[in-house]
């Protein structure tokens, strides 16, 4: 039993040995620290340009306070920069606030590019938190940053307060941005307007981004974070996003601005992406939409266009059908009056004309030269024996020729043919047109949900909201087809209907044979439907214009 307690005790040594060095190497390292390293809050102010030194075991704390109000019209923005920083031993910032906490790294890194050693961020206002229970009074920014790197990095930094944070419509704002230093603002959008025009505009080449995003904290202003919130797109010279009051809560909304740290969202091109520090110039400013009045007007402006057109066509129609009933009763006047009239031309004259010229012959007549013409060989083109053989009027042998005698088809025959242009179409129609709506419709849910205003190539400039329509005035711009072609079938279907009429009369007079050309209102028909197809194709076009649906446009 010796032996082993002997151990136990052995072991129980080692411990306590242990323990002590442990201990006591711990303490002698806080006894060789810099008591200047332990992170106490620095009360700083705001505006002032701040440079320190810290390391992994040495980070800094900064205190900023300002005194709260509901109104506040200004923004607190963050700029860190560290020239010795790297990926490997990054420099971490914590921002707190009374009701938010926000942290990023120094430096930036984006994939293909250098690191951004220089980090700007936006902080959210107090007031836009939305909280019932805060009131006016003293508020607090406490910033941290830390880093892991053993050797001594230096640190420079500014709190700064934007008295322009609130821009108002009609101002120009100019701003410099680059992909670490993003540019937000707030727009509230005044009562007496319905909808706006945000602006972008810049002389540089670069790729950035416009969003749009409704009041909330924190701002997502990162490359990262900005496109899956709000709306966006991306532009090199100029561009804007239309919104109306009814877009976000209360018609407030964040714009941010950020610059692409290459240029392939913007350009389709094979060409190695720039790896510098770039920056871009960027001009603001919020444009006032078109009132509603100005919308009416130009809505049903086009519209009463078309319906003068109508009323026009209809004036001249009674005009014509008035002539046409007078010209008839005349007619009808001189065949009572005179009853010779009506055999005019027919085979009497002709016979009397034939004994007066008895000794002519065919010999009379000049032998016109043969001259040869092109002959189809194809089947489709020559019409065979048995065609002539439908109907048994010899055209040789009347007196009276009409130009239906001369046709090769007769008018049943070809007015059932050109029907077939008419069914076509439409069957085209329906089975092309309705994918076409469907795709179109998906594209603009897609847009209204996502915010990618990029998947739809408007120009937005010019592009003016309607509803779920984002560019409804280019839309409701091809109402001229669809309204000219119900005029076109409109007339087709009246002069098919008087045709009718007239031939229905020529019965009741037993004069079977029809007069004029043969009538193809089949065709016009088709042309009507084509019109009307086309209006709505291209309307549907513009809806999302973009690479897949060019075609349903042209």
């Amino acid at each position: 039993m010796a032996p082993l307690v002997n151990s136990r005790q052995l072991l129980l040594i080692l411990a306590v040995i242990f323990l002590t060095f442990t201990v006591s190497k711990t303490t002698a390292d806080i006894l060789e620290r810099d008591p200047g390293c332990v992170c106490t809050p620095q009360k700083k102010e705001f505006n002032d340009s701040i440079s320190d030194t810290l390391n992994s075991s040495c980070p800094k704390c900064y205190l900023f306070s300002y005194d709260f109000y509901p109104e506040q019209e200004w923004a607190a923005r963050l700029c860190v920069m560290s020239v010795k920083a790297s990926v490997h031993s990054p420099m971490f910032v914590v921002v707190r606030e009374s009701l938010n906490v926000m942290s990023f790294q120094v430096p930036v890194v984006f994939p293909g590019v250098r690191p951004y050693l220089d980090v700007c961020r936006t902080l959210c206002p107090i007031a836009n938190y939305k909280d019932s229970i805060l009131k006016p009074g003293k508020q607090n920014i406490s910033i941290e940053i830390s880093t892991s790197s053993n050797a001594n990095i230096d640190l420079f930094f500014r709190l700064s307060m934007e008295m322009n944070f609130i821009i108002t419509k009609d101002e120009v704002v100019n701003v410099s941005i680059t992909p670490s230093q993003p540019w937000v603002m707030q727009y509230n959008m005044e009562k007496s307007l319905r909808a706006v025009r945000i602006e972008a505009k810049s002389e540089d080449q670069s790729c950035m981004v416009l969003a749009i995003q409704g009041i909330q904290c924190p701002i997502y202003d990162s490359v990262e974070l900005v496109e899956p919130r709000g709306y966006y797109q991306t532009l090199i010279r100029q561009s804007g996003i239309s919104i109306t009051k009814k877009t976000f809560e209360d018609g407030r909304q964040y714009v941010i601005l950020l610059l692409k740290p290459t240029d392939v969202s913007c350009v389709e091109s094979d060409e190695t992406p720039s790896t510098g520090n770039i920056h871009k110039q960027v001009t603001v400013q919020v444009v006032p939409a078109i009132t509603d009045e100005e919308y009416y007007e130009a809505v049903f402006g086009a519209f009463g266009f078309y319906i003068l057109i109508y009323i026009f066509s209809f004036i001249i129609c009674c005009f014509l059908f008035v002539r046409r009933r007078r010209n008839a009763s005349e007619i009808t006047t001189v065949n009572v009056e005179n009853p010779a009239i009506q055999n005019y031309g027919t085979s009497s004259e002709s016979e009397s004309a034939s004994e007066q010229s008895p000794s002519r012959s065919l010999r009379e007549f000049p032998i016109q030269p043969h001259n040869p013409s092109p002959v189809s060989f194809d089947e489709t083109d020559i019409d065979k024996l048995p065609d002539a053989e439908v109907d048994k009027n010899i055209v040789r042998t009347k007196t009276i020729l009409y130009v239906s005698d001369l046709a090769r088809k007769k008018d049943k025959y070809l007015s059932d043919r050109t029907k077939v242009y008419s069914w076509n179409l439409l069957t085209i129609a329906i089975f092309y047109g309705l994918p076409v709506i469907q795709l179109v419709y998906i594209n603009q849910r897609i847009v209204n949900l996502t915010g990618n205003q990029d998947l739809c190539y408007y120009n937005f400039l010019c592009s003016h909201q309607v509803g779920v329509f984002s560019d409804f005035n280019h839309v409701y711009s091809n109402i001229g087809y669809v309204m000219l072609g119900v005029l076109f079938l409109l007339l087709v279907w009246r002069r098919d209907t008087m045709d009718s009429y007239y031939e229905a009369e020529r019965r009741k007079l037993k004069q079977s044979e029809l007069t004029g050309i043969p009538r193809h209102h089949g065709l016009m028909y088709a042309m009507g439907w084509a019109l009307i197809m086309e209006g709505v194709l291209s309307a549907s076009y513009h809806v999302c214009p973009n690479k897949a649906n060019f075609q349903f446009g042209e």
